[in-house]
């Protein structure tokens, strides 16, 4: 009975299962593809958000799509069971729930954008989840309250006094010896245009901003075709 039904499973993967497959993914591949050029080509604003299931759904087709997975992986990796993690600029949401909501008791996931934070809400929702429209610089941070706080990307759209302002906050609301992720691309100044004035340029003096706040763990730097990515994780 096992062979028989292991056979039927076998041409069944190998005839129509395979037709079926082949065409979800590439599908997949398809409809992330149109709602890329619809909210950055044809959309009225330029989001503020991206939405990663465009990246996740093209990665098989495109290995250079690795680097959404960056942000997710290093955060993932300071989070121990049942914590309580913090998520600044969180986005469209997907980092929440593919890499932090399966082992973290709560996650806050915040973001100034009432679009990204409805779309977070329809397309992410978990019940240890709770997704907040705010602005970071006006958020009323609780202290000793979180054992992971993440900032990806979004560290870059602040200027450095602004950045010196959350930095304070975030080190008050990490319990004794939380961990601290960040994450952000670092530009060349050959490649500095007018709109990106407060993306990171000099790894050093950035470093300047936290580094008598926090401690130091690790370091490391990612290297894509286009540009640099780097990745600290501090301590309280």
């Amino acid at each position: 009975m096992k062979k028989i039904i292991y056979i039927i499973l076998k041409f069944y993967e190998f005839t129509l299962g395979n037709i079926l497959y082949v065409g979800a993914k590439k599908y997949a591949s398809f409809h992330t593809k149109l709602m890329h050029y619809s909210d950055w080509y044809f959309s009225n604003s330029e989001p503020s958000s991206y939405k990663h299931e465009i990246n996740l759904y093209n990665w098989i087709y495109d290995p250079s799509q690795v680097e959404f997975v960056e942000g997710g992986v290093f955060g993932r990796m300071l989070i121990k069971e049942d914590d309580v993690v913090l998520d600044l600029c969180c986005g469209d949401g997907s980092y929440d729930y593919l890499f932090f909501s399966d082992i973290s008791r709560h996650v806050d996931a915040i973001d100034y954008d009432k679009t990204s934070i409805e779309y977070a809400k329809r397309s992410y929702q978990k019940k240890n989840i709770e997704f907040i429209c705010h602005d970071l610089l006006t958020y009323d941070f609780v202290d000793n309250s979180y054992d992971v706080v993440i900032w990806r990307a979004g560290v870059a759209y602040f200027t450095k006094e602004q950045r010196e302002i959350l930095f304070k906050k975030i080190f008050k609301t990490l319990k004794k010896g939380g961990k601290f992720y960040i994450g952000t691309p670092l530009m060349k100044e050959e490649n500095f245009s007018a709109n990106q004035i407060e993306v990171i340029v000099d790894e050093r003096l950035f470093e300047d901003e936290f580094s008598s706040t926090f401690k130091l763990l690790f370091q490391q730097k990612t290297f894509y075709k286009n540009r640099i990515n780097i990745n600290y994780v501090l301590e309280k």
